[in-house]
């Protein structure tokens, strides 16, 4: 460009000389290195001929393209339409390049997809690593392990020919090698047989239906009534199920008694077509006597389909608890939890929900104020402060409080404060044996980390870490190469250097400062070091270019 611009776009001795000289160089080398680097006996097969046919065409068009630019057309001008035909090889070398890896100059049409297969025996285990990434992200991270290796195999994996695989038995009962990933590609074969089998007998399987309780515990008042629990019954999406039935039954397995504390109920649900939820009903009885809650379940079971490509199982909530909460007792209060452990949230508030409950009883109107108290965690910085009164009518027997958990990015240090029921009114008392006795509740909030923040703090702090040693470790290397370039080094025996050692580095030390001066590359990632490089040979191409234009 520099012999260029002060030649008035006359080509001179420097320019194409030395870009042609410079690649034919690297050419030879990385040829030579490619060759050196196979050990003695090893074997290396180009595995895409047509990406390798691309890239040695244009190593030696280019050398031809610049004696026809240089020597045939325009001798020693250079056209501006020849200067725009030239970088536009850049792109279309680019388009050919990917055509070449995608397979569109195979012949008959092979497409790279079908070379994969060609090699995916020969694969090693980080290809084989890859590919199943490619398999996961395409058809999502839950796959099982068999059917990974179905979609490897399907994807990338060559169809053998039953030829293929008699060969290959043939020869693994005579007991000779099959070749290079022979045994291995037997294996796979096998693997890939049992696979489809394994696929074969699930596609044979029926239609799943399971039937199953909405809730799985259930509290409801003495004074109810009537408890209506909900059955549900659901298969694959959008698959008809036809018509199903179940059977449900009452357990006296808690201290509620039959016909005493609910009647007691047994029958069957008839699912007409269609219709994906019933309800049982059970009568609860309402006894003026002092009770404590007692409980039941229901339990459904031998559950059944119409369809024979139907079939009926129960599903894992095929069994609710039910909890009858006596209302002749004013009842007492208690936290649900005694303990909450919570993690703050990176960037935004985080609301948590605590529960209040009115056990053994809920006759009459109570009332309890609520607040908050300090312990490490500070209200305004780690949660903001709360308290109230809480208002029980007759009948209720739950209340939720919200706290506001405020995030100050914490590490692993771990912050407490507390929530406190007291001043209980109405008659009504607190748990005996919870935090804070019969005069009052506490519930202990304890605030922590967030674990995907804790690790985020960790990558930081190391790359912090790790960019200061880097600035360090710059700029020892930077004051290194200055002092090297200046002072002059002892030979390899200790001993002083000669005479012409001397002289050529007085000589070459202006050039040595001049590149020294060039920042490290650990600077901006190495881009202030590539700018000031190419800054630097081409000053020193325009002073070779005078000396040579003033030597003749």
């Amino acid at each position: 460009v520099i012999e260029l611009l002060g030649a008035n776009f006359y080509s001179g001795d420097l320019g194409p000389s030395t870009i042609v000289g410079s690649a034919a160089f690297n050419l030879l080398i990385i040829t030579a290195v490619c060759v050196m680097a196979i050990k003695g006996g090893e074997v290396r097969k180009i595995k895409d001929v047509q990406v390798f046919s691309v890239t040695a065409f244009f190593s030696v068009f280019a050398y031809v393209w610049m004696l026809v630019i240089c020597v045939w057309i325009t001798p020693d001008v250079i056209d501006i339409w020849e200067g725009v035909l030239t970088f536009l090889w850049f792109p279309i070398f680019v388009v050919i390049a990917f055509a070449a890896d995608r397979g569109y100059f195979s012949r008959g049409g092979v497409t790279r997809e079908t070379q994969h297969k060609i090699l995916l025996e020969e694969a090693s285990a980080q290809e084989i690593a890859m590919l199943e990434m490619q398999i996961l992200k395409k058809h999502g991270a839950g796959l099982s392990d068999d059917r990974v290796a179905q979609l490897v195999q399907e994807e990338f994996g060559a169809k053998a020919t039953r030829a293929h695989y008699r060969m290959g038995a043939t020869a693994a009962v005579a007991g000779r090698d099959t070749g290079p990933g022979g045994r291995r590609s037997l294996m796979d074969v096998k693997h890939v047989f049992q696979i489809h089998d394994t696929i074969d007998d699930k596609d044979s399987q029926k239609t799943r239906m399971h039937f199953g309780f909405r809730a799985t515990f259930v509290s409801v008042l003495e004074s109810i009534g009537a408890l209506e629990l909900v059955v549900f019954r659901e298969g694959a999406e959008g698959t008809p199920l036809g018509k199903g039935s179940v059977q449900y039954i009452t357990l006296e397995t808690g201290t509620a008694k039959a016909n005493e504390d609910f009647i007691a109920q047994n029958g069957t649900l008839h699912f007409a077509e269609g219709v994906t939820e019933m309800t049982i009903s059970i009568p609860i009885i309402d006894d003026a006597a002092c009770e404590d809650d007692e409980y039941f379940k229901v339990k459904l079971y031998d559950p059944a389909a119409e369809s024979s490509c139907v079939c009926a199982m129960l599903h894992q909530h095929h069994v609710c608890e039910v909890r009858i909460v006596d209302d002749d007792h004013i009842g007492q209060l208690a936290f649900a939890t005694a303990e909450a452990n919570v993690e703050e949230q990176p960037g935004n508030d985080k609301v948590i929900v605590i529960g209040v409950a009115r056990v053994g009883g809920s006759r009459g109107r109570i009332t309890c104020n609520y607040r908050t108290e300090d312990d490490s965690a500070h209200h305004g910085l780690d949660y903001e402060e709360i308290s109230g009164t809480l208002v029980f009518e007759d009948g209720e027997v739950h209340h939720d409080l919200s706290v506001t958990i405020k995030p100050r990015g914490r590490y692993e240090s771990k912050d407490i404060f507390r929530l406190i029921l007291e001043d209980p009114e109405g008659g009504v008392t607190f748990v005996k044996h919870t935090d804070g006795g019969e005069d009052s509740c506490i519930c202990t909030i304890m605030i922590e980390s967030d674990a995907k923040s804790k690790d985020r703090t960790d990558k930081l702090m190391q790359k912090m870490r790790h960019n200061w040693q880097t600035q360090q470790l710059a700029r020892s290397n930077w004051k290194d190469q200055i002092a090297e370039a200046i002072c002059l080094e002892r030979d390899e025996d200790g001993s002083l250097p000669g005479k012409t050692a001397i002289v050529m580095h007085v000589i070459t030390v202006p050039w040595k400062l001049l590149f020294a001066l060039i920042p490290p590359v650990d600077y901006c990632g190495g881009w202030l070091c590539f700018c000031c490089s190419l800054i630097a040979i081409g000053m020193v191409t325009a002073v070779i270019g005078d000396l040579a234009s003033l030597a003749g």
